[in-house]
């Protein structure tokens, strides 16, 4: 009854498209007024299709307002890693389905094969 009220469609026509698993590990400093989290092992699934990411490793950095160093910024910089978003969701709708228009998503998609190609150079 709750979803009916925000949605223009009968909630029990809906069902699930698709699924996805991953380890995931928080660090947090008090100090700095961060946490981190690194999400791995992640694998998407649809019907009968699977996508792994093997050996990548989605990392989300949450500072506070008031927050102005980060070492872990500080580090992703020193091997070139920049901040850009993501959304697990959307990426693995991308992988699972064919017919999901994808050109928004290309230059993420690239960037995840040649990541998960061993590409070192990630600027």
């Amino acid at each position: 009854n709750w979803l009916n009220s925000y949605i223009l469609c009968d909630s029990r026509t809906l069902e699930p498209k698709i699924w996805n698993t991953f380890t995931r590990i928080t660090l947090a400093s008090i100090r700095y007024g961060e946490r981190v989290t690194l999400d791995v092992d992640l694998t998407f699934y649809a019907g009968n299709k699977v996508v792994r990411f093997d050996g990548l490793a989605v990392v989300e950095v949450k500072q506070d307002e008031t927050s102005k160093v980060s070492p872990i910024m500080a580090e992703m910089r020193n091997y070139k890693i920049h901040p850009s978003g993501f959304s697990k969701y959307c990426i693995g709708v991308a992988m699972l389905y064919d017919q999901v228009k994808k050109n928004s998503l290309k230059p993420k998609l690239l960037r995840i094969k040649k990541l998960a190609e061993g590409v070192t150079n990630h600027e």
